[in-house]
């Protein structure tokens, strides 16, 4: 993960890794971070929200636009058990991936993210549109942690929207956020 110090581009200060062995299992490590992230859009996308919170830890926090935090994976399922029917069609992606690793089992992760969401007939009533097509750009910050059985969860995940289409649109969250991230602020 870069940053800038005296006005030049550096590395952020990560877990050492010394060894080739180590330096192997960053590299894994931040692989794995990464396939975490896309299995979360790819979930949310297909409406599937015991897979949305299958990437959680099970006390993780979900904080997002216009709700309290969301505290424990089964509330995180019930969430967007609740959110994702409404939605008829998804498209998510995720890119420009930074990732720190900040002890053997514990690193923090920012991406951006575009969405758009295709309500269809699903929250129309004959002529009146209860919900319409959106779309948004922002970022996600995540703290992530390796869990006993090898794999990395969440254990906090932060949106915010840099710029939403449609009547509720939510705009410019996404600045003077700190950097590094700090998901859980």
């Amino acid at each position: 993960m870069k940053t800038v110090a005296e006005g030049m581009l550096a590395t952020v200060e990560e877990w050492p890794a010394v060894t080739l062995e180590e330096r192997v299992r960053r590299l894994e490590d931040v692989r794995a971070i990464e396939e975490v992230i896309s299995h979360y859009a790819r979930c949310v996308d297909a409406s599937d929200a015991e897979g949305v919170a299958a990437v959680f830890t099970e006390e993780g926090q979900l904080c997002g636009p216009g709700f309290p935090p969301v505290c424990g994976r089964a509330k995180i399922a019930k969430l967007y058990g609740r959110l994702l029917p409404a939605i008829a069609l998804s498209a998510h992606g995720v890119s420009n991936i930074q990732v720190c690793v900040t002890a053997p089992d514990a690193a923090v992760a920012h991406c951006a993210l575009w969405a758009w969401d295709g309500t269809g007939e699903s929250l129309s009533f004959g002529d009146d549109v209860v919900a319409e097509n959106q779309f948004s750009f922002g970022r996600y910050e995540f703290a992530l942690v390796r869990e006993p059985d090898g794999e990395w969860r969440a254990s906090a995940m932060n949106i915010h929207f840099a710029g939403q289409t449609g009547s509720a649109a939510r705009n410019g969250e996404h600045l003077g956020r700190p950097w590094p991230p700090r998901p859980t602020e």
